[in-house]
């Protein structure tokens, strides 16, 4: 099951922020929000089983940015790879509780 909250970590070179992503998944569908540098960004989604696929738009410290999204939840850890306009960023991170 991959709903739940996770603290994460979101790297793009020397960039590095600490925040949370709060997942969601109803029928296949996921929505929820991820939260970096006290902003609250919403995504929504899908999940096939394996692999989640989010987009939203991200406010960063550098500026807002468009994204795209692939990632995996495996033994409670979540792994991301970002597209954005601002090129790649990884998501990393560990189910709370």
């Amino acid at each position: 099951m991959i709903t739940g909250v996770y603290k994460i970590i979101l790297r793009k070179g020397l960039f590095i922020k600490t925040g949370t992503i709060s997942i969601r998944l109803v029928d296949n569908q996921l929505n929820g929000i991820i939260t970096i540098a006290r902003k609250e960004n919403e995504f929504t989604g899908t999940y096939n089983g394996t692999t989640l696929f989010i987009e939203g738009v991200l406010q960063l410290p550098i500026g807002e940015t468009y994204y795209s999204a692939k990632g995996k939840v495996v033994d409670n850890q979540i792994t991301m790879d970002f597209t954005t306009d601002k090129g790649p960023m990884i998501l990393t991170g560990k189910r709370n509780g």
